[in-house]
C-alpha cells in the first residue's frame, strides 16, 4: 500500500511539473490583463505586494459575450499579494482613494451582497461603512449560510432591525430576481473567498451578475485578497459537462484568483 501511494504521489509531481513548463502563469496573466485593458471590462482587478485591492468594476453590457479562451487564461492568473500590505477594496472606498465612485454612487439606491466577512479593517460591517460615507444601502443580499455565515440549507429572505430586507440567494432561489432589484442603480458585493472552486460565494456573484445584465443594474466588487496568496494554481480543470453551483467555471480546485477576476470571466 505505502509503495503504491508512493508510485501516485511521483506521478502526480511529474504532472504538476509538466503543467508548470507548458503553461507559465505570468505569461497568461499579462494576456487576460492586456485583452481586459482592450475591452474596457474592468476599473481596476490586478493586485500585487504593496498595492491596494481596488475595487472592480465591470462592463456587463458585454457578459452574453463570455470567451472560453477568457476562462483558460484567467484559470492559471499570477496574483501575488501581501496581506499585511493590501488594503480590501471596502477600505479603499471608505478612506476615500476612490472618489470617483463615490461621487457616482452616493445617495443612489444601492443593493449590498455581503455576510459577515464584509468588515472594514477596523472590524465595521460594511453596510455601516458604506453608509457612512453616503451609499444609500435599500437591500442587503446574503449568499450561502446566511448574513451572519451560521446557517445551514435553505435560507429564507428576513430583515435587519430597521426594516432592510436580507434577500437570501442560497434558498428558493439562488439568482436575484427583478422583484428583489426592483429600484436599485446598483449592486455592491463585498465578500471574502477562500481561493477554492468549490467555495459557492464566486457562483453567487456570477447570478448576480446574469440578474443584473439585462435591468442595466451596474455591480461594483469590493475586492478582498485571495488568502492562499494567489501564487499557486492547482488540480484539474472541471469539465464542461459537470459545472454546478460548486464548479460554476472550468476553474482549477486551487484557482489563484479573487472575486474581482473571477467575475471577469
Amino acid at each position: 500500500m505505502k509503495a503504491r501511494l508512493t508510485q501516485v504521489m511521483a506521478r502526480m509531481r511529474r504532472c504538476v511539473a509538466e503543467t508548470r513548463r507548458d503553461v507559465s502563469p505570468r505569461a497568461a496573466a499579462i494576456r487576460a490583463r492586456a485583452s481586459f485593458e482592450r475591452r474596457g471590462r474592468c476599473l481596476s482587478s490586478f493586485s500585487g505586494p504593496g498595492r491596494r485591492s481596488a475595487p472592480t468594476a465591470v462592463n456587463f453590457s458585454l457578459l452574453a459575450n463570455r470567451i472560453p479562451e477568457r476562462r483558460a487564461e484567467l484559470a492559471v492568473c499570477y496574483t501575488p499579494c501581501s496581506m499585511s500590505n493590501t488594503l480590501p477594496g471596502l477600505d479603499v472606498i471608505v478612506a476615500g482613494h476612490e472618489p470617483h465612485l463615490l461621487r457616482k454612487f452616493s445617495n443612489r439606491k444601492l443593493g449590498l451582497l455581503t455576510n459577515q466577512t464584509g468588515l472594514t479593517l477596523n472590524g465595521i460591517p460594511a453596510w455601516e461603512a458604506l453608509g457612512k460615507v453616503g451609499f444609500n444601502i435599500l437591500a442587503l443580499f446574503s449568499p450561502e449560510h446566511g448574513p451572519r455565515g451560521v446557517l445551514e440549507g435553505e435560507i429564507a429572505s428576513s430583515q435587519m432591525e430597521d426594516g432592510t430586507p436580507i434577500h437570501s440567494l442560497y434558498g428558493a432561489t439562488k439568482r436575484p430576481t427583478p422583484e428583489m432589484l426592483q429600484g436599485l442603480d446598483a449592486l455592491v458585493c463585498d465578500l471574502q473567498d477562500v481561493g477554492a472552486r468549490f467555495y459557492t460565494y464566486g457562483a453567487t456573484i456570477f447570478e448576480v451578475m446574469e440578474a443584473c445584465a439585462p435591468l442595466g443594474i451596474a455591480v461594483i466588487i469590493l475586492d478582498r485578497p485571495n488568502p492562499l496568496g494567489g501564487l499557486s494554481v492547482e488540480g484539474p480543470l472541471i469539465e464542461t459537462e459537470l459545472m454546478s453551483f460548486i464548479g460554476p467555471a472550468p476553474l482549477p480546485v486551487t484557482h489563484g484568483l479573487t472575486l474581482g477576476e473571477m467575475a471577469l470571466f
